[in-house]
């Protein structure tokens, strides 16, 4: 019996065979085209967004932000600006260990794939599947090198297909070197560091081929997350990820278990690049303008310049403390202004408000001055909180309060300090238990500048502009006209002394009245006076520069003449506006502290003029020098007048107004200077070596005080920075030139002495222009 299906299921089933076969052919016609379709389309976007793109031969001329940094004298660096702290370095330099960790942890397969690693792209699709998000990336470094140089951090499809693209058109264009260099030296590293040569200073200290393995490791781990596994912020973390970096090079083979056993024993080291940054703000924010206006601001902040200054560090920190030390205790004399703020909730709310502030240290040290909270006053002393830290301060120790001459009459804490007041504090003492014994301070209203010069080149060795660059940048030092007073005398004096007057020429000190012819004019009738009040009669030119008798110098400018006077403070660097009158004789003329400074060094220097200059050299970031300073010496008194100057300047030190000077025990030279309104204090000092101008004042140009001369408020900054900048330094002698003769002279008269003469003194003069006719006995005697 047939087991064949009827002809008519037969049939059908033919049918059908052949209507799905049509179906199928169809569907299969319709998928092809859609393919064909997809993969046009594909290819037109593809070819969109490669049009779309920057060439990447651009990197040939990789020209990054780089780090524009100002040295000090011994390389130390004062100051950087940058975009970008960004140090390049040439692969050369970095050590194979530091490669080999990078590739292990990022891409190892780097030299086997064309830019783009498919087994990696699948091993970071199935663990970010499993994860249920995005745990794990497949980038190679040739996309991370993409990805930084050309895209934004967007984190779309596109740029993931624009990031593609690049790598393989980087991969046909450059090396596995030149793009392993290119990854080393712009992927940022964390605080600031872009490239490993500036997180191998950052972190360690030190440059990028001293690093040893787990120090490379440590960087290399630094990539994926820098705040993260960063050692200063977290360093356990970091020691962690290190850990890691090292397991995966002995997997790649790149060291042996024996090495990572040793590296991973630690510790980590850590230690930042060799900076002084906060050293010499003022001189630093000079030299940034300076740069700025000659480079430009993409030259200053992406540029990668090297300015190399003239400021020795040792010098700097003593200037800086000399003036906030003396500002401080003229600031005293001045007396309390009370608390610079005052708490209003209730003090039971105190511990709160301390666990609130992050501006104190764990730890007050004895010397260093701090902000407090008063919690609690007594008669004879308060209680005050510093940070975590506890103290007194006893009565003791702000007698100051009151100001100058009144210490007697403070008798309470209570009537100056209250609960609540903020305060600042000097921690004279620490005692067990955290407690502490204190003394009242206050941040000064005075402000006060400084400028220490080499003589022999004029290099500007220390410069401070303020008290505080932080309160204010205005820089004192450079940009502040101030009256010099007495100050200016020297010039005055000198250029008598070229016209043929000598330290032994008598001028009559007595009463004088000029009058104002301008139509304009406030005062009709000027009568100079002396600081004293009274007038000394017959006055030998040493001594009236000695004591600064304003009368005499008045005269002496009438008869030198003014354009004199003016046309050698021209040439001994006096670039301000000078009076046209005799006020000039007594510094009516504001003036800066770096321009009189300069002058007196020009004394020093024996009559020859050199600009006071700071930077000494700029380079580009290849090192190549765009500019060096040569000091150009320009002769403006000749030696013998500028010895006589300073021979005279000596007796100011020695027996005049510059009488705290003699603490040196050295020949120093110098002249104060205090104007009549008790305004401006300063003083110029010099050594055969260095010459050091100070002024002290208030920014409004109030009164300092009744007794704030250029001696009392001046000086003592200006001591406290010599004495330790000629502590190394032997005594020397300023160098007689020749042409200088010593003659005895009479000290009442000028003349020369007679020889039966007991008080004859030596005076300096030049050849030929001491006195010729010999005293009498019975000739008036002269101060």
């Amino acid at each position: 019996m047939s087991s064949s299906p009827p002809a008519g299921k037969r049939k059908i089933s033919i049918f059908s065979l052949r209507f799905a076969g049509l179906v199928l052919f169809r569907g299969f016609v319709l998928l092809f085209t859609v393919a064909v379709l997809g993969a046009a389309a594909t290819a037109g976007l593809l070819f969109r967004f490669a049009s779309e793109l920057p060439p990447v031969d651009t990197l040939q001329s990789y020209n990054p932000s780089l780090i524009t940094k100002v040295y000090a004298a011994d390389d130390t660096i004062l100051g950087e600006f940058y975009v970008e702290r960004r140090i390049l370095v040439p692969l050369s330099r970095i050590p194979g260990n530091l490669q080999k960790a990078v590739l292990a942890v990022e891409d190892a397969d780097f030299f086997q794939h064309g830019g783009l690693d498919m087994k990696a792209i699948a091993r970071a699709f199935v663990k970010n599947i499993r994860a249920g998000g995005i745990v794990q990336g497949g980038s190679t470094i040739t996309q991370q090198v993409a990805r930084a140089m050309f895209l934004s951090p967007e984190k779309r499809m596109t740029r993931k297909i624009k990031e593609a693209i690049l790598a393989f058109r980087i991969e046909e264009n450059f090396s596995k070197d030149d793009i392993l260099g290119l990854y080393l030296n712009h992927i940022y590293l964390g605080h600031g560091a872009y490239g490993m040569q500036a997180a191998a200073l950052t972190y360690f200290g030190k440059s990028v081929e001293e690093l040893d393995l787990l120090e490379c490791a440590t960087l290399a781990g630094l990539p994926k997350a820098p705040n993260h596994y960063s050692p200063i912020s977290n360093p356990d973390r970091a020691m962690g990820r290190a850990r890691h970096v090292i397991s995966r090079m002995v997997d790649e083979g790149y060291v042996s278990a024996e090495e990572a056993a040793r590296a991973i024993q630690g510790p980590l080291q850590l230690g930042g690049e060799k900076k002084a940054v906060g050293l010499a703000p003022y001189l630093v924010e000079n030299v940034r303008r300076y740069l700025q206006k000659t480079y430009g601001y993409e030259g200053l902040y992406q540029g990668g310049l090297q300015a190399y200054t003239t400021i020795d560090p040792t010098l700097q920190r003593v200037a800086e403390e000399a003036v906030r030390k003396g500002l401080r205790e003229l600031d005293k004399r001045r007396g309390y202004r009370g608390p610079a703020a005052r708490l209003e909730q209730e003090m039971e709310d105190l511990d709160a408000h301390l666990e609130g502030r992050d501006d104190w240290p764990p730890l007050l040290e004895p010397g260093r001055i701090y902000p407090g909270i008063v919690v609690e006053v007594k008669e004879k002393e308060a209680v005050v909180r510093s940070g975590p830290a506890e103290g007194t301060l006893p009565l003791k120790n702000m007698k100051w309060v009151l100001g100058r001459g009144k210490e007697k009459k403070v008798k309470s804490v209570a009537a100056f300090l209250q609960p609540g007041d903020v305060i600042q504090v000097l921690v004279r003492e620490v005692k067990g238990e955290g407690k502490h014994v204190f003394a009242l301070e206050q941040e000064p209203e005075v402000e006060g500048a400084l400028i220490c010069q080499d003589v022999r080149t004029g290099a500007i060795l220390a410069m401070v502009g303020g008290y505080d660059f932080s309160r204010s940048q205005f820089n004192r030092a450079t940009q502040a006209r101030r009256q010099p007073g007495s100050a200016f005398k020297p010039l005055v004096y000198a250029a008598a002394l070229e016209q043929g007057k000598t330290p032994a020429s008598i001028f009559i000190d007595s009463p004088i009245v000029y009058e104002n012819l301008e139509e304009e004019a406030k005062i009709r009738f000027w009568k100079p006076e002396n600081y004293e009040e009274h007038f000394f009669g017959a006055t030998r030119l040493r001594v009236a520069l000695n004591h600064s008798r304003n009368v005499v110098t008045v005269k002496l400018l009438r008869d030198v003449g003014i354009r004199e006077v003016t046309d050698l403070a021209r040439r001994m660097g006096i670039r301000s506006p000078l009076a046209q009158d005799l006020t000039l004789a007594l510094g009516s003329s504001g003036v800066t502290l770096q321009e009189l400074t300069a002058a007196f060094g020009t004394f020093a220097n024996q009559g020859v003029y050199l600009a006071p200059f700071s930077v000494v050299s700029v380079a580009d970031r290849e090192a190549n020098v765009l500019e060096s300073h040569h000091p150009e010496a320009l002769r403006v008194l000749d030696r013998e007048t500028a010895y006589v100057m300073t021979s005279m300047l000596q007796t100011v030190v020695t027996d005049g107004t510059g009488w705290r000077v003699k603490a040196l025990s050295r020949p120093i030279a110098g002249k104060t200077g205090t104007t009549n309104d008790y305004g401006d204090a300063w003083f110029h000092g010099y050594t055969p070596e260095l010459v050091t101008g100070v002024w002290v004042g208030l920014d409004q140009r109030k009164n300092l005080g009744r007794h704030e001369t250029g001696s009392r408020a001046a000086i003592p900054i200006w001591l406290h920075f010599m004495k330790a900048a000629l502590a190394e330094k032997p005594a020397t002698v300023f160098p007689v030139p020749p042409g200088i003769v010593f003659t005895k002279i009479d000290p009442a008269t000028g003349k020369l002495a007679r020889e039966d003469s007991a008080d004859a003194i030596f005076e300096v003069f030049r050849e030929g222009a001491g006195p010729k006719e010999v005293a009498r006995p019975e000739e008036p005697k002269a101060t």
